[in-house]
């Protein structure tokens, strides 16, 4: 297995249209919007998502698009194994020359519209877009994950969200040290796509999320 290419590159036409259907709506309508079942019956429960988080996610996906909140942005790339995993505290299980990088990110303009909002007192309103913000982030992710898969003729189901365990980041309990987010930043020229670290190496803007693609 061959990758096309060495070194980072940028992907900044992204239509949201190609990352929407990746949205796991599951996550977002329960773990973002709270709209949980409880003690409704499960007709109940989805005539509920229907009547209201439905209408909610279109109406929002609406005025993301109107208003150019989202932005998509990736950097991306392939690099020799043996130059990324001596940086790093953890050692992707790999048994290729070379390991797949990505970093994604909507931008700071919905940072920016979060805080309006929550200043605002507009707080359903921001639960809405801070939830649909943090799902996109992940279905960016998504997105560019099987990008990084077709381009390597690498066959998976297109019917089925990619297992978790295939892209892993910095900070999480598998891989625990947030420093490495570091060493993701400079290899992928994070900047070229308006992400930069703070001093806890927390990325930013908010809404961005990096991964070493495990194959």
């Amino acid at each position: 297995m061959k990758p096309p290419f060495f070194g980072p590159k940028v992907v900044t036409d992204i239509g949201l249209n190609e990352v929407y259907p990746l949205i796991d709506t599951n996550f977002l309508f329960k773990g973002q919007w709270q709209f949980k079942k409880n003690k409704q019956s499960e007709e109940a429960y989805q005539q509920l998502l229907k009547d209201k988080a439905w209408p909610a996610f279109d109406e929002w996906k609406r005025r993301c698009a109107d208003e150019q909140i989202l932005e998509p942005k990736v950097a991306y790339g392939y690099f020799k194994s043996v130059e990324v995993l001596k940086c790093l505290s953890v050692e992707p299980k790999t048994n290729n020359e070379f390991v797949p990088l990505q970093l994604v990110t909507v931008g700071e303009k919905v940072v920016k519209k979060c805080q309006w909002l929550f200043a605002s007192h507009s707080y359903t309103d921001y639960l809405y877009l801070h939830g649909l913000a943090v799902a996109t982030t992940e279905a960016l992710a998504e997105y560019s994950h099987r990008k990084i898969l077709r381009e390597l003729n690498i066959p998976f189901n297109a019917g089925k969200m990619l297992p978790p365990m295939s892209r892993i980041s910095p900070g999480y309990p598998i891989w625990p040290d947030i420093k490495d987010q570091a060493v993701l930043v400079r290899l992928l020229g994070a900047e070229k796509i308006g992400v930069v670290l703070t001093e806890n190496f927390q990325l930013v803007p908010e809404y961005s999320t990096s991964a070493v693609i495990v194959i």
